[in-house]
């Protein structure tokens, strides 16, 4: 807990309720006090048990000027923070045990005036809140510029399958993490190829805000909480588009090329309208036999993509990011691809033996480069927005799926690709990174495990940044910055100076102290928790 003599430190939170703090009769019913001793340092905290219902409160911070706000919190706490005239909020969930703080950093804001508003967290993942003490610091271990390098996705869905949703605020939450840190482009996933979790749409499919055919428990949360959000006029993606500008993050929103259709058990709760009227232009195998995939090599499947990305500029996102790694190949053996072959080779492929030969690969990577690849890129081109494609594995891998990434990355259309893996070990990667003619993305660490700091940042330093790569890519960011302890690196992934500094130990961890006493009772090596 020790820090900066300038460090201003709130240990008498209930004093400062606006209001005036009336204590529950139980921990389980609302909001009570909780006294404290640690590090030679005490005093009376906030707290509540777990599907309490317990109210916001407002605190009084009585603070002036620019400050990083920290907050205290006990093992196990769920909390929500923001300040007066924010429209999110800060959600800290701390998954450390024991007699032990955890000093969960906020933002920087400048406090004068402003009061400070808390909340348990509701809903399916309610935990108990121990608030200790509220610290304001000036200094911040970050360096002055922030290489603002690194690449975030959000799949748009998992959220409100997780947590349920309610308001405006509580999709804003999820990009307010992302202020003070190096993300500077988020890819955000409106939800499949047509289908949307929840934006108003005359193109494509929204999902159904009943449960009826939701087979998983995520799946019914989802549901109810895209219902509320209809009912209440919130529409998040643009709730997103105005987050990102708020924060400074370009929005960048990702298509899953192929997920038209789920088989069960998501089968009637992720199936695409376009998908199910239109089984002559889905993909066809080896044998003639119908693939549950809409088959790209036919233009009126090209259209209806390029019509629903178009009902997408009305956000006005930065660019679209085409997700691959999930998606190939987009067509198999339907006929314009059996035609196509016949024209260029004077026959027939003899099927199901030539299905997968060097010459059929090259028809189908063909037909997908000049065919809806081209022109996605003339359409984004013309509004001046960015194209990029989320890959596994490396060119060969792709190739054989049907994408020629070289060639599409050496027409000059992609502004960057990220990778789902790491990519220092591969050559291919590195010739393209050298090149100069995209930038590439590598995700090749576990950013959100618990995971030594200094290992963490090593990795990214060494075998992102110095190995000529443009910066790290953060799968499903939310799970890295709702574990407050590695955020503290992880927002700063893009940041040599701050990296080298948490290798070689300049700078430390977040606090975790141990307590000494809860409630009047020490908590030492013979604490009763213990015994339990």
């Amino acid at each position: 807990m020790d820090g900066s003599p300038d460090d201003v430190f709130i240990t008498d939170l209930p004093r400062r309720v606006v209001g005036g703090l009336r204590p529950a009769r139980g921990k389980g019913e609302g909001w009570v006090e909780l006294t404290w001793e640690c590090d030679g340092k005490s005093g009376t905290g906030l707290a509540t048990g777990a599907l309490s219902g317990a109210p916001e409160l407002i605190i009084d911070l009585g603070i002036e000027g620019e400050w990083v706000l920290y907050a205290g919190l006990a093992a196990y706490s769920g909390l929500r923070m923001w300040l007066d005239g924010e429209k999110g909020y800060r959600q800290f969930n701390v998954h450390h045990g024991g007699p032990r703080l955890q000093e969960c950093r906020f933002h920087r804001a400048d406090l004068t005036g402003r009061r400070l508003h808390v909340a348990p967290v509701p809903g399916p993942r309610s935990q108990g809140l121990g608030l200790t003490y509220l610290r304001a610091r000036r200094e911040d271990h970050a360096p002055k510029k922030s290489a603002r390098n690194v690449v975030g996705t959000n799949d748009g869905w998992s959220y409100l399958a997780l947590d349920g949703c309610e308001t405006a605020a509580d999709v804003y939450r999820m990009f307010t993490p992302l202020r003070d840190s190096d993300v500077s482009r988020l890819l955000y996933g409106p939800g499949g190829a047509d289908f949307t979790s929840y934006h108003p749409t005359k193109i494509g499919t929204c999902a159904p805000h009943e449960p009826t055919h939701a087979f998983r428990e995520c799946d019914v949360i989802h549901a109810r909480a895209v219902k509320r959000l209809r009912e209440t006029g919130v529409d998040p993606l643009a709730v997103a588009a105005g987050a990102c500008r708020d924060v400074g993050v370009e929005l960048h929103f990702y298509i899953r090329p192929e997920a038209f259709f789920g088989a069960f058990p998501w089968d009637g709760l992720f199936d695409s309208r376009f998908f199910l009227d239109n089984p002559q232009w889905r993909c066809r195998d080896e044998f003639g036999d119908q693939v549950m995939r809409m088959s790209y090599a036919h233009k009126g499947v090209q259209d209806h993509m390029l019509a629903y990305i178009e009902e997408l500029m009305r956000y006005d996102p930065a660019g679209i990011s085409i997700a691959f790694n999930r998606s190939l190949p987009v067509m198999i053996c339907e006929e314009p691809v059996l035609e196509a072959y016949e024209a260029r080779h004077g026959r027939r492929p003899a099927l199901p033996t030539e299905c997968d030969s060097p010459e059929m690969l090259r028809v189908r990577q063909d037909l997908l480069t000049n065919g809806f690849l081209a022109r996605l890129h003339a359409m984004l081109s013309a509004r001046g927005k960015a194209l990029s494609f989320i890959v596994d594995g490396d060119g060969e891998h792709n190739a054989k799926l049907g994408l020629d990434l070289k060639d599409v990355i050496g027409r000059g259309w992609l502004q960057a690709v990220y990778n789902t893996g790491p990519c220092h070990g591969s050559a291919f990667w590195r010739e393209i990174a050298a090149s100069g003619k995209t930038e590439v993305y590598p995700t090749g660490h576990n950013w959100d495990a618990a995971h030594d700091h200094a290992n963490m940042a090593r990795a990214a330093r060494d075998n992102i940044l110095d190995a000529g790569f443009a910066g790290p890519l953060l799968w499903d960011i939310e799970s890295c910055f709702e574990n407050p302890y590695n955020w503290h690196v992880v927002r700063h992934l893009g940041s040599r100076a701050f990296l080298n500094d948490m290798i070689d130990g300049r700078v430390a961890p977040p606090p975790l102290p141990r307590t000494t006493r809860l409630n009047g009772v020490k908590t030492d090596r013979y604490n009763p928790n213990a015994s339990y």
